[in-house]
């Protein structure tokens, strides 16, 4: 039973993780596309 429950823990956890690395770089992504575009409009002000 112990060892069963490791490998479902050891799944869930590489899959929590990758979601959590999707998620960071999508957000950063979008946060660093911000920042250009707001750098940009700033210049043709």
């Amino acid at each position: 039973m112990d060892g069963q429950c490791g490998r479902r823990y050891r799944r869930g956890g590489a899959g929590i993780l990758l979601r959590v690395i999707l998620i960071v770089m999508v957000v950063g992504c979008v946060l660093t596309a911000w920042f250009l575009l707001r750098g940009y409009r700033r210049k043709d002000d």
